[in-house]
């Protein structure tokens, strides 16, 4: 959960509940291989 690409691209994981918060941690590598963090910075969020 770091942010190590540009700074808007960081995760917002403090908005989470747990279970996003695993998903989330479970999902990252592959998620962010196929599209991006941005991407799933707005999907996490509107969950």
């Amino acid at each position: 959960m770091s942010c190590e690409n540009k700074k808007n691209n960081c995760f917002k994981i403090a908005n989470l509940d747990d279970k996003a918060k695993l998903a989330l941690k479970k999902k990252e590598d592959n998620l962010k291989m196929e599209l991006g963090k941005d991407f799933i910075l707005i999907a996490y969020e509107k969950e």
